[in-house]
């Protein structure tokens, strides 16, 4: 019996060496800033213009915090049970959170968080085109 190996995306397997020391951090955030993930929001809509929020769950890496949680992969967020879901980088993810939101990066057999503080350093640090 086979077993269907899992074959990562160049982005996952930097968060593996990340997270293995392999690389710096520096090499992992420049990349998650231009990578696109997918992730899960809610509708909202009034008179003037459709708007909407991004979906937060209870973290699972700090007590009492709420993350957004995205994925390379768009079938892990509906299997969250995400119906609308955007397409966007990484960065225009950074600039437009909330600034008490974590983000978790997941993907099948693997992942990785982004503290609060962590968000708000990219935030106010970093230059986006």
């Amino acid at each position: 019996m086979n077993k269907k190996s899992v074959e990562l995306t160049p982005f996952q397997q930097l968060t593996i060496d990340v997270q293995q020391g392999k690389v710096e951090e520096s090499i992992f955030i420049a990349e998650f800033l231009n990578t696109k993930f997918h992730i899960a929001i809610h509708k909202k809509f009034d008179e003037k213009k459709p708007t909407f929020d991004y979906l937060v769950y209870q973290s699972k890496q700090t007590e009492n915090a709420f993350t957004v949680v995205i994925s390379e992969d768009e079938s892990y967020i509906k299997n969250m049970g995400a119906s609308d879901i955007l397409f966007v980088k990484g960065g225009d993810i950074i600039k437009s959170l909330h600034p008490n939101l974590e983000i978790t990066i997941a993907f099948n057999g693997g992942g990785i968080g982004m503290t609060v503080d962590k968000v708000n350093f990219l935030k106010q640090n970093v230059q986006f085109k």
